[in-house]
């Protein structure tokens, strides 16, 4: 699937699942080509369809995305691709698995 093109296949099966959470991990490998990763107007109007359908089937939709490699820093601007892939979200944190423990924690929250 690659979205926004097949964001009716994930419709379907959000509506065959009752669905609760859907996760798309990591969210860039889902992307059409003509997605501009960098632009916040691509990756706003590539992301606009699947708010939509999370809201519709009211339904939280976890999407990863990895941070770069580059040490140090906020890691609100260390995720790969336009700064767009945060602010489209109303809860971002970073995720963590250690052995035995899976931690998550939120570091921006967004009033709509």
């Amino acid at each position: 699937w690659r979205f926004p093109a097949h964001a009716d296949r994930l419709d379907d099966a959000l509506t065959r699942a009752d669905a609760r959470l859907a996760v798309i991990d990591p969210v860039m490998a889902f992307l059409d080509d003509s997605v501009l990763c960098a632009s916040d107007q691509s990756v706003r109007r590539a992301l606009a369809p699947l708010i939509r359908l999370a809201e519709k089937h009211r339904c939280a939709l976890l999407m990863q995305r990895h941070l770069n490699k580059q040490g140090g820093g906020r890691a609100l601007y260390r995720g790969m691709g336009s700064i767009a892939f945060v602010a489209a979200c109303a809860t971002v944190g970073p995720a963590a698995v250690v052995p035995s423990l899976f931690f998550t924690g939120p570091t921006v929250f967004s009033s709509g």
